[in-house]
């Protein structure tokens, strides 16, 4: 740990007398208090992500929020005000809006800052905490008056800005920043019949890949569908590209859609979108004809969709802030904990080897097995990559195979598949991207592959705010600091 005064020491974390650490991938967040003599830090773990104030003195912890875990939101910011007394806490991420709340720094109960919002700052006196409000088209920074922990008054609207990410300087001012949207260059591969050989091309699509969505195919392999959407703003677009043809059409628009699972058995493109502040998510049935939506359920949590049961009845999606799966049912909102990723017939579980940091090794066993059952599975050549985005490997539609990216021996980038029973890796061919992380997807048939991988993005613009609070709250502050009404 390096302290906020710069000197660099190990602790030893401990919570209830027992040593902690994290049992998923974090923290997620981490900010100093003013006298630089408490931590903060957002775990994200299996019941749901704590937010936690350690103390540098002697790594004690203390659960500021105990029992209340944010399980269905997203908690990725946390900030000490300028006193001390308190903290607030939220998201930064655009696509969840989830509420910002204030917590004493001692810990008691919460109040409600702000309703579908992110996160910005404190102002440097802590009379109001700088929020962003997304919309459709625009982002707006707005001051929130605070007394003692609580909202008061009438909110103040700054200006729209492209980026809700704003920090306070020790001038008073805003430093507001825009880090561009990761553009995800996308590659369709076809494989030759007659070889082992996958001819890609580079497949332009319109707007700019959602990275929680994963591309879905329909059932003939002919056409899938993608969700896009513009930095900035909370509109998405659900669009479908023939793969033959080249047309590409919009299906359907809405607020903050995660993603699509195109059905196996009927027209119908099953997509989630975040509802009650990124607490739920609403389940659509889009036409993927004439894309006429209507909701078919809510899903308790926020969710990234990955695939469908065999009969199109069950849902199964991973919840990022719990670090695990759940699967849905469709008609009944029946849900399920699923601790490990299981193949789409349901036959089989993949997990990471307990040695993948080490090797970026995968393990597999039967899905109606125990842990007794694990086998090794494959060790990649690539380096590991935990909790750093999404690992490139896909079962096939029909659970027969694992497909991958993994270098061969020359340290050339190749798609390999491996069969789930077991044997020797096969190279199919050569993988479009070095990324380490990436997004892969695999038609139905098994012939043709999807893969999307982020580019570093341009440097960030920042400029800065100042004097951004209107002039009589600027001059009723001076009195007030000044003993005057």
């Amino acid at each position: 740990m390096r302290t906020g005064r710069g000197d660099l020491r190990e602790l030893n974390l401990t919570e209830n007398g027992k040593p902690f650490r994290t049992s998923a991938f974090g923290p997620a967040c981490g900010s100093w208090s003013p006298d630089n003599r408490y931590l903060l830090i957002c775990s994200p773990e299996v019941g749901g992500t704590r937010l936690l104030k350690i103390a540098a003195a002697d790594g004690r912890i203390q659960d500021l929020l105990p029992g209340r875990a944010i399980m269905n939101t997203a908690l990725n910011r946390a900030e000490f005000s300028p006193d001390g007394r308190f903290v607030a806490y939220g998201s930064e991420l655009l696509m969840t809006g989830s509420p910002v709340m204030i917590v004493p720094a001692s810990g008691g109960e919460s109040e409600l800052v702000a309703s579908g919002a992110m996160l910005s700052d404190w102002t440097q006196d802590g009379r109001h905490l700088v929020v962003s409000e997304p919309s459709s088209s625009s982002q707006t920074l707005v001051a929130v008056p605070i007394r003692d922990g609580k909202a008061i008054g009438e909110r103040i609207s700054l200006r729209s800005v492209p980026s809700g990410r704003a920090r306070s300087m020790s001038s008073g001012a805003l430093l507001v920043f825009e880090v561009p949207q990761l553009t995800r260059p996308t590659w369709l591969g076809s494989m030759d019949a007659n070889s082992a050989t996958i001819a890609w091309n580079r497949t332009e699509l319109i707007g700019n890949l959602v990275g929680t969505a994963f591309p879905t195919w329909s059932q003939d392999s002919r056409r899938f569908a993608y969700v896009s959407g513009e930095p900035g703003r909370t509109a998405r677009v659900v669009r479908v590209k023939d793969v033959v043809s080249g047309e590409d059409r919009e299906l359907y628009r809405a607020d903050q859609i995660y993603g699509c699972l195109w059905a196996q058995h009927k027209p119908v493109l099953f997509c989630g979108r975040s509802a009650a502040a990124g607490t739920q998510t609403e389940m659509l049935a889009v036409s993927a004809e004439s894309g006429r939506a209507e909701t078919v359920g809510l899903l308790h949590a926020m969710a990234i969709l990955d695939h469908l049961s065999p009969d199109d009845q069950k849902l199964i999606a991973a919840r990022p802030q719990s670090n695990d799966w759940t699967e849905w049912e469709i008609g009944t909102d029946r849900q399920v904990t699923l601790p490990l990723y299981r193949s789409e017939d349901g036959r089989w579980i993949l997990g990471l080897a307990p040695e993948y940091e080490k090797r970026a090794s995968l393990r597999i066993r039967p899905a109606n097995g125990s842990d007794a059952d694990w086998r090794p599975f494959v060790a990649r050549r690539m380096p590991p990559q935990p909790g750093a985005g999404m690992i490139p490997f896909r079962f096939t539609r029909d659970g027969d195979w694992v497909v991958y990216h993994d270098r061969d021996e020359q340290g050339r980038d190749s798609l390999y598949r491996l069969s789930t029973t077991g044997g020797v890796p096969e190279r199919l061919g050569d993988y479009p991207t070095s990324a380490l992380s990436s997004v892969l997807s695999v038609s139905p048939d098994s012939r043709t592959f999807i893969v999307a991988a982020p580019t570093l993005p341009a440097r960030p613009e920042l400029w800065t705010l100042e004097n951004f609070l209107p002039a009589a709250t600027a001059k009723a502050r001076t009195g007030s600091q000044n003993g005057t009404k």
